[in-house]
């Protein structure tokens, strides 16, 4: 009983969808004023919702101007909300309890390229795939989840009629 405890934690905390070193989820978003890099350690809410985020705002040179280390990052219409923020900017440092970072990414680019396909549901993933194509990135992960789902039905079949 605890360990299911342990792992309904685990899920509602938001660690099933921690990411690991090797696929670090990074984005370069260009705005007016310059580059932004957003990084984030987990991934939650379809990608809409960034844990232990990191922004790096870029000047026009391509230098690093700023960094910002958010607890929570939230994508809104035209910004990213930033809660519990520690501001990097020339040698000083600053806390915020909210800011707010310009953006001109969209929802539906931003779920495209960050969500996980084992929590995207069944009947969504065409449309999904369909969506990360037009954007132009690779839609592999989530074919592969429509297609291993679609085939999970046979297997069983076939793994019930060997064992009989």
């Amino acid at each position: 009983f605890s360990w299911s405890e342990q792992m309904e934690n685990d899920l509602r905390a938001g660690k099933s969808n921690a990411v690991t070193t090797n696929v670090t989820p990074w984005l370069r978003q260009k705005t007016e004023s310059g580059d932004t890099i957003i990084g984030a350690r987990a991934i939650l809410n379809q990608g809409l919702e960034m844990a232990d985020a990191v922004f790096f705002i870029l000047d026009p040179q391509g230098n690093i101007a700023e960094r910002k280390d958010a607890a929570k990052a939230f994508l809104r219409d035209g910004y990213w909300e930033l809660q519990d923020v520690k501001v990097f900017k020339a040698g000083n440092i600053r806390a915020l309890a909210t800011d707010k970072v310009p953006t001109n990414l969209k929802p539906e680019f931003v779920q495209e390229r960050l969500a996980r396909p084992e929590t995207i549901p069944f009947y969504e993933l065409p449309r999904k795939i369909e969506v990360a194509r037009s954007f132009g990135l690779k839609a592999n992960a989530f074919a592969m989840q429509f297609d291993s789902l679609v085939a999970l039905p046979f297997l069983l079949v076939a793994m019930t009629l060997i064992a009989a």
